[in-house]
């Protein structure tokens, strides 16, 4: 009686975790994938299945993505490519309204520096079997940075395809004052 629980039990664990098999989508479903653990918006451009553990955060790992403006707070992107060699990406950031529509504000009237930046060289995986590559880019930096506070979204693109690879939100605010 015990097998057959334990059996029953590990049957439905192992058909829980398989996938359907049919994994294609028409062009006018809804994707509902999202970033896991992340802040995930209507307008945000979801990775491709070679693009994976994607995290933006401040600090460590699991913190929110949002800096005070003009501070030496930092942002961290990390994510891993599915790939035989190491890619060439562009960053691109754009400022969003209080509801998460892009803006009509031209880079240079919230950007300091370059309006794109790049990251290249991803650390080769330890384990070859898939071949993977992990990349890092810390924001703001020497290159780009924001001078206005408010919504934004980080943009990584495949610098050689010129294919928008995914975005991320997050936020920049300020101090004006007191609250006594």
């Amino acid at each position: 009686m015990f097998r057959l629980v334990a059996f029953i039990c590990l049957l439905g664990l192992f058909y829980g975790c398989s996938t359907s098999g049919n994994n294609q989508t028409s062009q006018n479903e809804p994707v509902t994938r999202q970033v896991q653990g992340q802040l995930s918006l209507t307008n945000q451009i979801l990775p491709p299945p070679n693009i994976r553990s994607i995290e933006l955060f401040r600090n460590s790992p699991g913190q929110a993505p949002i800096i005070r403006l003009g501070s030496s707070d930092r942002l961290t992107l990390r994510f891993d490519e599915l790939s035989t060699a190491s890619g060439l990406f562009r960053i691109s950031v754009t400022h969003h309204n209080a509801d998460w529509t892009e803006s009509s504000l031209v880079p240079n009237l919230f950007m300091q520096g370059f309006m794109e930046d790049y990251l290249h060289v991803g650390q080769a995986g330890r384990f070859q079997n898939p071949t993977w590559f992990a990349y890092s880019y810390t924001f703001p930096n020497s290159n780009m940075r924001v001078s206005r506070s408010g919504n934004f979204q980080l943009h990584v693109h495949n610098q050689e395809t010129n294919e928008h690879l995914f975005s991320m939100p997050f936020l920049v605010y300020e101090e004006n004052g007191e609250v006594t």
